[in-house]
Protein backbone atom coordinates (compact mmCIF):
# COMPACT_ATOMS: atom_id res chain seq x y z
CA UNK A 1 0.00 0.00 0.00
CA UNK A 2 1.31 3.44 -1.00
CA UNK A 3 1.09 5.95 1.96
CA UNK A 4 2.40 8.68 -0.21
CA UNK A 5 0.35 11.77 0.01
CA UNK A 6 2.25 13.20 -3.24
CA UNK A 7 -0.24 12.36 -6.48
CA UNK A 8 0.91 10.37 -8.94
CA UNK A 9 -0.73 12.57 -11.47
CA UNK A 10 0.44 16.42 -10.79
CA UNK A 11 -2.92 17.81 -12.83
CA UNK A 12 -5.17 15.01 -11.17
CA UNK A 13 -7.66 16.32 -8.35
CA UNK A 14 -11.01 14.80 -7.95
CA UNK A 15 -13.66 17.34 -8.03
CA UNK A 16 -15.24 15.19 -5.18
CA UNK A 17 -17.05 11.83 -4.56
CA UNK A 18 -19.87 11.48 -7.55
CA UNK A 19 -21.33 8.57 -5.80
CA UNK A 20 -21.87 6.68 -2.25
CA UNK A 21 -22.58 3.29 -1.81
CA UNK A 22 -24.60 1.82 1.17
CA UNK A 23 -25.04 -2.04 1.36
CA UNK A 24 -28.77 -2.45 2.31
CA UNK A 25 -31.14 -5.23 3.12
CA UNK A 26 -34.07 -3.43 1.62
CA UNK A 27 -33.68 -1.37 -2.11
CA UNK A 28 -37.26 -0.50 -1.65
CA UNK A 29 -37.16 0.56 1.90
CA UNK A 30 -33.98 2.53 1.56
CA UNK A 31 -35.06 4.10 -1.70
CA UNK A 32 -37.66 5.61 -0.36
CA UNK A 33 -36.15 6.29 3.37
CA UNK A 34 -33.51 8.18 1.06
CA UNK A 35 -36.09 10.08 -1.11
CA UNK A 36 -38.15 11.46 1.79
CA UNK A 37 -35.44 12.50 3.75
CA UNK A 38 -32.81 14.03 0.98
CA UNK A 39 -35.45 15.01 -1.53
CA UNK A 40 -33.14 12.89 -4.47
CA UNK A 41 -35.03 10.95 -7.17
CA UNK A 42 -34.82 7.12 -7.85
CA UNK A 43 -32.53 7.57 -11.03
CA UNK A 44 -30.98 3.95 -11.89
CA UNK A 45 -31.48 0.68 -11.13
CA UNK A 46 -29.23 -2.27 -11.23
CA UNK A 47 -30.41 -6.09 -12.16
CA UNK A 48 -28.13 -9.12 -11.98
CA UNK A 49 -30.22 -13.19 -13.07
CA UNK A 50 -33.37 -11.12 -12.98
CA UNK A 51 -33.27 -9.71 -9.50
CA UNK A 52 -33.11 -6.24 -8.42
CA UNK A 53 -29.32 -6.19 -6.50
CA UNK A 54 -28.97 -2.21 -6.76
CA UNK A 55 -30.65 1.17 -7.24
CA UNK A 56 -29.43 4.58 -7.07
CA UNK A 57 -31.18 8.15 -6.32
CA UNK A 58 -29.91 11.66 -7.51
CA UNK A 59 -31.23 14.63 -9.02
CA UNK A 60 -30.94 16.61 -12.34
CA UNK A 61 -29.79 19.41 -10.39
CA UNK A 62 -27.61 17.43 -7.79
CA UNK A 63 -23.56 16.70 -8.14
CA UNK A 64 -24.08 13.38 -6.29
CA UNK A 65 -25.91 10.59 -5.72
CA UNK A 66 -26.16 7.67 -3.46
CA UNK A 67 -26.51 4.13 -4.57
CA UNK A 68 -27.48 1.04 -2.98
CA UNK A 69 -26.84 -2.75 -3.16
CA UNK A 70 -28.49 -5.55 -1.55
CA UNK A 71 -26.41 -6.60 1.07
CA UNK A 72 -27.43 -10.61 0.30
CA UNK A 73 -25.78 -10.01 -3.31
CA UNK A 74 -22.20 -8.54 -2.07
CA UNK A 75 -19.52 -11.09 -0.73
CA UNK A 76 -19.28 -10.75 3.12
CA UNK A 77 -22.94 -9.22 3.17
CA UNK A 78 -21.23 -5.89 5.02
CA UNK A 79 -23.40 -4.52 7.58
CA UNK A 80 -22.48 -0.78 8.39
CA UNK A 81 -25.54 -0.49 11.43
CA UNK A 82 -24.19 1.81 13.76
CA UNK A 83 -21.49 3.40 11.17
CA UNK A 84 -21.75 6.24 9.79
CA UNK A 85 -20.10 6.37 6.79
CA UNK A 86 -21.38 9.00 4.28
CA UNK A 87 -21.62 12.70 6.50
CA UNK A 88 -23.37 15.22 3.71
CA UNK A 89 -22.26 18.75 4.60
CA UNK A 90 -24.65 22.08 4.97
CA UNK A 91 -23.44 25.52 5.30
CA UNK A 92 -24.86 27.23 8.37
CA UNK A 93 -26.72 26.21 11.56
CA UNK A 94 -29.61 26.80 9.45
CA UNK A 95 -29.15 23.82 7.41
CA UNK A 96 -28.67 21.88 10.48
CA UNK A 97 -32.39 23.09 12.28
CA UNK A 98 -33.86 22.05 8.63
CA UNK A 99 -32.77 18.74 8.72
CA UNK A 100 -33.78 18.41 12.16
CA UNK A 101 -37.35 19.71 11.52
CA UNK A 102 -37.37 17.60 8.05
CA UNK A 103 -36.66 14.13 10.32
CA UNK A 104 -39.08 14.87 12.76
CA UNK A 105 -41.60 15.84 10.05
CA UNK A 106 -40.66 12.07 8.87
CA UNK A 107 -41.37 10.80 12.62
CA UNK A 108 -37.28 10.02 12.88
CA UNK A 109 -36.12 10.75 16.31
CA UNK A 110 -32.78 12.88 15.44
CA UNK A 111 -29.23 13.13 17.76
CA UNK A 112 -27.40 15.65 17.59
CA UNK A 113 -23.65 16.75 18.82
CA UNK A 114 -20.51 19.08 17.97
CA UNK A 115 -16.88 17.83 18.00
CA UNK A 116 -13.30 19.32 17.24
CA UNK A 117 -14.27 18.54 13.01
CA UNK A 118 -17.72 19.96 13.43
CA UNK A 119 -21.71 20.26 14.47
CA UNK A 120 -23.86 17.58 13.54
CA UNK A 121 -27.54 15.85 13.23
CA UNK A 122 -27.98 12.69 12.99
CA UNK A 123 -31.08 9.98 12.35
CA UNK A 124 -30.76 6.07 11.84
CA UNK A 125 -31.42 4.55 8.08
CA UNK A 126 -34.02 1.45 7.94
CA UNK A 127 -30.73 -0.93 8.27
CA UNK A 128 -29.14 1.20 11.25
CA UNK A 129 -26.64 3.02 9.71
CA UNK A 130 -26.22 6.95 10.94
CA UNK A 131 -27.17 9.62 8.60
CA UNK A 132 -25.36 12.75 9.64
CA UNK A 133 -25.59 15.63 8.82
CA UNK A 134 -23.14 17.93 9.49
CA UNK A 135 -21.78 21.93 9.31
CA UNK A 136 -18.11 21.80 9.40
CA UNK A 137 -16.18 23.97 12.33
CA UNK A 138 -12.69 23.68 10.60
CA UNK A 139 -10.88 23.15 7.68
CA UNK A 140 -8.94 19.62 7.37
CA UNK A 141 -5.48 21.50 6.92
CA UNK A 142 -3.57 19.59 9.51
CA UNK A 143 -3.46 15.58 11.14
CA UNK A 144 -5.74 15.56 14.15
CA UNK A 145 -6.77 11.82 15.41
CA UNK A 146 -9.21 11.06 17.99
CA UNK A 147 -8.98 8.00 20.25
CA UNK A 148 -12.39 6.53 22.23
CA UNK A 149 -10.61 4.93 25.18
CA UNK A 150 -12.67 3.90 28.32
CA UNK A 151 -15.58 6.07 26.78
CA UNK A 152 -13.48 8.73 27.02
CA UNK A 153 -12.09 10.90 23.39
CA UNK A 154 -8.45 11.68 23.48
CA UNK A 155 -7.14 13.84 20.99
CA UNK A 156 -3.80 12.57 19.03
CA UNK A 157 -1.50 14.64 16.96
CA UNK A 158 0.55 12.25 15.65
CA UNK A 159 -0.67 9.63 13.33
CA UNK A 160 -0.05 5.67 14.45
CA UNK A 161 -1.04 4.34 10.58
CA UNK A 162 0.00 7.38 7.78
CA UNK A 163 3.29 9.07 7.97
CA UNK A 164 4.03 11.85 10.43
Amino acid sequence: MTTSHQPTTPNFTPAGIGVGMLPVSDLAASAAFYSALFGLEYMREFSADGQVTGCALGRADLEYALSFRLRDTIPGHPSLAGEHPLIWFVRDRAGLDDFRTRALALGLEPTSGEHDDAAWVEVLDPDGIGVRVAMPLRRWTEFSGYELQDGRHRHLTVPRLGPA
